[in-house]
């Protein structure tokens, strides 16, 4: 189906996939995690927790993938392992949990 003429909805062209296939596995792994994040929430509750498990498994993984290249000396500088730590910092607090979590937390250390 057509879209139309959406100034929100970035056309992915052969080219852009192509680059995103040559990027670290973390990138990539956090580009599934803010995907499954948006559809998460497209969703109720209730019917999201397979995509939860996909989402922590893919994020464990990003996390993993990340802290790899960050204890390579001749690569934790370099600009895309910074995009990598913003990648995921972003994930984290676009997550449909972020805002339920960070209240738990701060009621249960008795702040309101």
């Amino acid at each position: 189906t057509q879209l139309g003429k959406n100034p929100h909805v970035y056309s992915i062209t052969p080219a852009l996939l192509q680059q995103a296939v040559k990027s670290p596995s973390y990138l990539q792994f956090g580009m599934v995690c803010m995907t499954l994040n948006h559809r998460m929430s497209q969703m109720p509750h209730s019917q999201s927790k397979a995509l939860s498990e996909r989402f922590y498994h893919y994020r464990g993984m990003a996390i993993q993938s990340l802290s790899e290249s960050i204890g390579v000396e001749r690569h934790n500088t370099e600009d895309v392992v910074l995009a990598g730590v913003l990648t995921l910092l972003l994930v984290d607090a676009s997550a449909p949990h972020a805002h339920h979590i960070t209240h738990a937390q701060l009621k249960r250390h008795g702040h309101h």
